[in-house]
């Protein structure tokens, strides 16, 4: 018995990248919307226009996408998640593709009238999608599909973390309230 000979070839990843994104500070499109609501993690928000939908197929048009640039240094794969407000079944998806793969149908996030956490996840499907990134520079899209779905934040890990209350703080965005920074330290 015993572990054996060391294994040659092995790659060990480290697997530490956590990177997170508030909606409202990215890339947005004009069909979207930003707005504020006391519990979003930023006091902030972004969703479609009221009556802008793409039901059937995503869109390549800007207008319609928000976009998050990022880079990892670690080649491995990796979880997406949303922070999102999915309160009707009529409004519960998004569309979302890495870099330039085929679009993924987010749908069926649960329904429910607080902001929660989702892992981007294909139709008819619980397992999320793996999304296997090279070191360097890619882009997340998320394209509106309902206009009752809100987005409030973006993980993109390979940790493993299954996020939650407001996840950690996202880079490159300023606060919006001051009810924010007093959550954070307890105040409130």
């Amino acid at each position: 018995t015993g572990a054996g000979d060391v294994a040659e070839g092995c790659l060990i990843v480290d697997r530490t990248t956590e990177l997170w994104f508030e909606a409202e500070c990215a890339g947005i499109g004009e069909s979207w919307n930003t707005g504020l609501h006391d519990d979003a993690s930023n006091q902030a928000f972004a969703g479609a226009l009221t009556g802008t939908q793409l039901i059937d197929a995503p869109s390549e048009a800007d207008t319609d996408q928000i976009r998050f640039t990022f880079t990892v240094s670690e080649e491995t794969d990796y979880t997406v998640w949303g922070r999102v407000l999915t309160a009707l079944d009529e409004d519960n998806s998004f569309w979302v593709k890495m870099d330039d793969s085929e679009w993924t149908l987010w749908e069926d996030i649960p329904v429910d009238s607080y902001w929660h956490w989702d892992d981007v996840h294909g139709t008819n499907t619980a397992d999320a999608v793996s999304y296997e990134l090279t070191a360097g520079e890619h882009t997340l899209t998320v394209c509106l599909r309902e206009d009752g779905a809100l987005l409030d934040k973006i993980l993109i890990a390979n940790t493993g973390l299954t996020p939650e209350g407001y996840g950690g703080t996202a880079e490159a965005c300023s606060i919006v309230g001051l009810n924010r920074v007093l959550r954070e330290e307890g105040l409130q």
